[in-house]
């Protein structure tokens, strides 16, 4: 399977589960990222025809496949469209994905300034998460942890289990930690960076086992503030969550 189908797969995997468009796109945006730029036309090709009901995967895909942009949730009311800069299509203004061409989005975003609020102590509740903070997860039966800065990626960060015949690995690969046993998909989680409101934010990617914030299940349709002491499950593979501010020394029993 090449890289291609793979996406494609994972793609309307997440759709079928109840992710938008949108989502979607951008839970696979670090592996579209380095496409070559026909690579990327020929995805954005394979999500339209499959948008617009006309291929699904596995399918060889239609030399006259029509060139039109699907509108990937029903109501379009209020929505602000912008040009694609490379082929001139609409998108909307939230879309990080030409459907015509390929074309990321809003790349040039990344580089702007950001503005972070004063780190000081009163800020350090079970929610804030600042520039200079770190993600641990451990897990409790081996304690094997991962150390995390969400807030230097460009990307979501996700979390899954990698395999033999798997062109698309996750950021954070738990298969050390029998995550196939435990029920946890390729792309199972994401985990992404709110800059404005200094918080780390999870979204499930519409993975076989579900996921679970402290025994509660989100849905993939949601995305769920990630807090200080709390206890992740991936399908059953459990992980605690704290955050390490600059000057603190964390306790992890």
């Amino acid at each position: 399977m090449t890289a291609i189908d793979e996406l494609f797969s994972e793609y309307v995997r997440m759709r079928q589960h109840g992710l938008d468009a949108n989502e979607a796109l951008r839970a696979l945006r670090h592996y579209i990222e380095p496409l070559a730029q026909e690579e990327r036309e020929e995805l954005a090709r394979h999500l339209r025809g499959w948008e617009n009901n006309l291929i699904a995967p596995g399918m060889k895909l239609p030399d006259n496949l029509p060139d039109t942009s699907p509108l990937p949730e029903e109501s379009t009311h209020g929505e602000i469209w912008l040009q694609c800069p490379n082929c001139g299509r609409k998108n909307r203004a939230r879309d990080v994905f030409c459907y015509s061409c390929g074309r990321l989005l809003g790349e040039l975003g990344y580089q702007d300034t950001r503005t972070f609020r004063s780190a000081t102590e009163e800020l350090y509740n079970d929610e804030y998460f600042g520039e200079d903070s770190l993600l641990i997860l451990t897990c409790p039966k081996d304690k094997t942890r991962f150390e995390i800065r969400p807030q230097l990626q460009r990307t979501d960060i996700v979390l899954g289990r990698s395999s033999e015949e798997q062109t698309v690995s996750p950021n954070i690969d738990l298969a050390p930690l029998q995550a196939a046993e435990l029920g946890v998909s390729r792309l199972h989680l994401s985990i992404s960076y709110d800059e404005t409101l200094e918080l780390i934010q999870i979204h499930d990617l519409g993975s076989a086992n579900g996921t679970m914030v402290n025994g509660q299940k989100i849905h993939p349709s949601e995305r769920r503030i990630l807090r200080q002491g709390d206890e992740l499950a991936l399908g059953r593979l459990v992980l605690n969550v704290h955050y390490q501010h600059p000057g603190e020394e964390i306790a992890m029993n």
